[in-house]
């Protein structure tokens, strides 16, 4: 018999499957664990190597346990040392059902991608399917839905709800084909929406009505507004709301999914670091910050590519600031806004002049950049962001 870990090692795939065994049913609510007890049908085989099939959306894998190798998420590597067939029971497998899948019937499947026996043939194994029923936790109250999705379009597009799309919003979140979250990220993402050229303001006091049922309260807008005025998506804030008891409640009450949107760009990270990227446009281009601009540099500095100082001289020598003219055409107009960006305030009239005569002397920019970039006054704001 040649050796089975150099066999392990140097397996080619070749499929030694045949036709699945029965299938398992089983029945599970959304957000429980699904325990699986995988077994396969052999005399002969002793090596195989599976793959885990399963719908990745609706299942989590969290464990899997065998006496003949690594099971994980993908798959597994089994070898019985002992020359025993690998008849019976593989492993014992546990997914955990997502809380916001669509209920049905799922399946979850093992693809027997490599089979030999002890002599190192290709060997027959059947690994039996799972039929995974999906059963709801809710139970939808379509007029409780019907008029939460007409209130969204009274708040977000300022008018009655067409009789078209009240219906199909409706029967799409009593499918849970939608959720609540993607019901009021929709309608801000429409035309009609962005037509109307709402504030930030009248954004976050829209998702207090959509999604809390009420006016905002002066602490807890206050709080979300500076999230928002920072330069975060208002993703943050649907998310904010959606883990909140209040519409944690509603949803319940109706029967609706709660879910979530998309807050994944770099900008939505660290609310402290994307304020001083936002301080940086202001400061030193006079603007509010581009949505683009703002996910490149937060995210220069979340992966430690880029210092806080670094950035700050990213705008001096950008060709919006103009800087390497400014510096000989107009040293006033660069020393105001270097003022600005680094120091957080309008230049005395003493140190302005200081930086004035060192300029006529021939200080290079990258010099004088580098004396404000380097000063305790930036240093105490780059501090306050949290970015030391």
């Amino acid at each position: 018999m040649k050796k089975l870990a150099a066999l392990c090692m140097t397996l080619i795939l070749l499929l030694g499957a045949g036709s699945a065994a029965a299938t398992v049913n089983i029945t599970q609510k959304l957000g429980e664990d699904v325990k699986l007890k995988v077994t396969a049908e052999t005399k002969n085989a002793i090596i195989m190597t599976l793959r885990n099939e399963y719908d990745r959306e609706t299942f989590e894998f969290k464990s899997g346990k065998t006496d003949f190798g690594y099971w994980g998420k993908n798959g597994a590597s089994l070898v019985r040392l002992d020359g025993k067939p690998l008849d019976g029971k593989l492993g014992d497998l546990t997914f955990k059902i997502d809380e916001e899948a669509i209920p049905g019937d799922y399946k979850i499947s093992f693809r027997v991608v490599n089979a030999y026996d002890i002599m190192e043939e290709k060997a027959k194994v059947t690994v039996q399917d799972f039929k995974v029923t999906v059963e709801d936790t809710l139970i939808a109250d379509e007029e409780k839905i019907r008029s939460y999705v007409g209130q969204c379009y009274r708040v977000f597009l300022n008018r009655e709800a067409e009789e078209g799309g009240l219906d199909s919003w409706t029967q799409l979140l009593i499918s849970r084909h939608v959720n609540a979250a993607n019901l009021v990220r929709d309608m801000m993402d429409s035309e009609e929406f962005k037509a109307r050229g709402v504030s930030k303001d009248d954004v976050v006091e829209m998702l207090y009505l959509s999604m809390l049922g009420r006016p905002s309260d002066a602490e807890g807008k206050a709080g979300w507004m500076e999230i928002v005025n920072a330069g975060c998506s208002e993703n943050l804030v649907i998310n904010g709301f959606g883990g909140s008891d209040e519409f944690k409640n509603l949803c319940a009450d109706y029967g609706m999914r709660v879910g979530y949107v998309d807050d994944s760009e770099p900008r939505n990270a660290n609310v402290l670091l994307t304020s001083f990227i936002s301080r940086c446009y202001w400061e030193g281009l006079g603007r509010t910050a581009d949505i683009g601009g703002l996910n490149y540099w937060c995210d220069e500095l979340l992966t430690d590519r880029m210092t806080a100082q670094e950035v700050a001289a990213g705008f001096v020598f950008s060709p919006e600031m103009n800087a390497a003219q400014k510096i000989t055409e107009d040293p006033d107009a660069l020393l105001d806004s270097l003022y600005r960006l680094y120091l957080g305030r309008e230049a005395d009239a003493a140190g302005k002049e200081y930086w004035k005569h060192r300029i006529e002397e021939g200080l290079p920019l990258e010099a004088l950049n580098e004396g404000f970039a380097q000063s305790v006054e930036f240093g105490d704001i780059v501090h306050s962001y949290g970015l030391d």
